[in-house]
């Protein structure tokens, strides 16, 4: 389907390299990746200590261009989640409360001691329900019906295994329960507006034309196990699906500045800014306190789809292995989350940085793991910061 329209007048260009980095070493790098077929458009974007340092879409389309915005996948999931980090800061949600404090129909088929943990760190027992048809799961109250009906697989907090779709409605409905709104409300309340996120949304309405020109056209790499993917995403982009677990789009630039707000002080613009249910305008977005939860180990057990022991913070995964997608060394406390097959967000809060890698291509997982760490290396070393081992 053909878009006509203006692009938003207010959006930020990119090609942006302030500071005293030049980055050339990523530029050579996208240029080698997207010379190897890896993908035809990208963007990245680096905050070091709350301040933009890289901003840049590859291949440029120029200074005066609106920021492209991408299909960011599963790294829209700490940002569902991070609704729910707002409604703990705030005291309206309690981390180890039932799930079913907030939403009594989860209680049913013996889940009544799961409680919010577990929701954020996959260990809840609630993985993929398999058994919805395409149907439900683009309805809402179907699917949440589905889940406070469905019984664990397992005990709460004893194994972990990756929530790949339920993830979004799980905090997305908590979230819903607790205020008494819809999550998009709760989302654009309480991550949006605060963080001045323009590019960010999990639905895009139809007739805004100048958002959805601008999101970049997805591509499948060779290899890659589901060509219909490019298709199915634009249905769900057309049918304005809800679908937190994955049909978040985004730009680098807001998906680097989310996780900086994680790991950087708030400036005094942000303060005066971040109100939703915490209305003292004198407070950050986060707490300190609420802040250092997120990248706390929350979950450190063995992980049914990857087959050994995993971490997990409270929506965010850790880099415990050699090599990985943000380069991070053995003992780093970077933290992040990928997107299938095509994009990374992550945040090293030892050294004040944030990340977002954002492509139009989807890999399978091994090559995409290779070209993000290889990004995130020259990054590193850029700005002079301690780098793991790089894939070849």
């Amino acid at each position: 389907m053909t878009m006509t329209g203006t692009p938003e007048i207010d959006s930020p260009s990119v090609d942006s390299v302030v500071g005293p980095y030049g980055f050339d070493a990523v530029f050579d790098e996208l240029d080698a990746q997207r010379a190897a077929g890896l993908h035809r458009k990208a963007g990245v974007s680096v905050f070091q200590d709350g301040e933009l340092v890289l901003d840049v879409a590859h291949p440029s389309a120029g200074t005066d261009a609106p920021r492209p915005l991408f299909r960011a996948f599963s790294a829209g999931k700490p940002l569902a989640a991070a609704v729910l980090w707002r409604l703990i800061d705030a005291g309206r949600v309690a981390l180890d409360a039932p799930v079913a404090e907030y939403w009594p129909e989860f209680a049913q088929a013996g889940k009544s001691a799961i409680t919010v943990r577990h929701v954020l760190t996959h260990t809840s027992g609630l993985a993929l329900d398999t058994t919805r048809s395409d149907v439900d799961w683009m309805d809402w109250g179907r699917v949440v019906d589905a889940l406070a009906a469905s019984e664990p697989l397992h005990e709460p907090g004893a194994l972990m295994q990756y929530h790949a779709f339920t993830f979004g409605w799980l905090v997305g409905e908590v979230a819903a329960r607790s205020i008494g709104e819809s999550f998009e409300s709760c989302f654009d309340r309480e991550v949006r507006q605060p963080l001045g996120l323009r590019d960010t949304h999990y639905v895009i309405q139809r007739d805004d034309y100048s958002k959805l020109e601008r999101v970049i056209r997805l591509r499948t790499g060779r290899e890659f196990d589901d060509p219909a993917l490019p298709s199915k995403m634009d249905g769900l982009l057309m049918l304005q699906v809800s679908f937190p677990a994955g049909s978040c789009v985004t730009s680098a630039h807001d998906l680097a500045r989310f996780y900086s707000a994680i790991v950087s002080e708030p400036s005094d613009d942000e303060r005066a800014s971040c109100d939703g249910v915490n209305t003292n305008h004198d407070r950050p977005w986060l707490s300190q306190q609420t802040r250092e939860l997120v990248y706390e180990t929350h979950a450190d057990t063995f992980d049914l789809d990857e087959s050994r022991f995993a971490r997990f913070g409270l929506g965010v995964a850790f880099a415990d292995h050699q090599p990985n997608r943000m380069a991070a060394p053995t003992g780093s406390n970077a933290f992040g989350h990928g997107g299938l097959g095509t994009c990374v967000g992550w945040a090293d809060p030892d050294h004040g940085v944030s990340v977002a890698i954002l492509t139009d291509t989807a890999l399978p997982e091994s090559e995409n793991y290779k070209r993000h760490n290889r990004i995130s290396g020259v990054v590193r070393q850029e700005l002079g910061i301690p780098t793991g081992a790089r894939a070849e």
